[in-house]
């Protein structure tokens, strides 16, 4: 009698389940410590890059109008601003605008967030739209977009529906 279990006879040829999901992770680790490198993913990732900055600032956007009723229509106003983004961000009346000056990549294009207010609303409701899409007809835009970066580079949801 042995105490040993009962397998199958396992041939020193076969594979097992786990040394091929092992294979496979190997190879996903590879791709995701690469990717970053294809140029069109490092576009995306510039993108969101510069969304991550612009969306920490909307934020103060949002709190000085909450505070004061008017628009801040200088960046040094808002409390995250970082002045070594100085020259890359700019405000305008209702929009936030990321410049892509003299990036290696996107030369001399924009990426804005722009604020919308809903028409004929009881209580002031407000909503942040970026890149090239578009809200629903119930608002209005009150900054302007100056977005130039191609759509295929930012995010589905900063894309129009069309």
């Amino acid at each position: 009698m042995t105490l040993l279990p009962k397998y199958k006879n396992i041939l020193p040829h076969e594979f097992i389940v786990i040394e091929i999901l092992l294979g496979v992770a190997i190879v996903f680790i590879c791709i995701g410590l690469f990717i970053h490198q294809i140029p069109p993913y490092q576009k995306k990732i510039h993108t969101l890059d510069a969304m991550s900055v612009l969306s920490i600032l909307r934020e103060d956007y949002d709190m000085i109008y909450q505070q004061t009723g008017t628009f801040p229509t200088q960046i040094e106003d808002l409390i995250s601003f970082d002045s070594k983004n100085s020259d890359n961000i700019s405000l305008t009346q209702g929009a936030i605008h990321y410049h892509f000056h003299q990036h290696p990549i996107f030369k001399n294009q924009t990426l804005s967030y722009v604020l919308y207010k809903m028409k004929k609303a009881s209580v002031e409701r407000f909503l942040w739209q970026c890149g090239y899409k578009k809200p629903m007809t119930s608002f209005q835009s009150i900054g302007q977009n100056q977005t130039t970066i191609k759509a295929r580079y930012l995010p589905k949801f900063c894309q129009d529906n069309e």
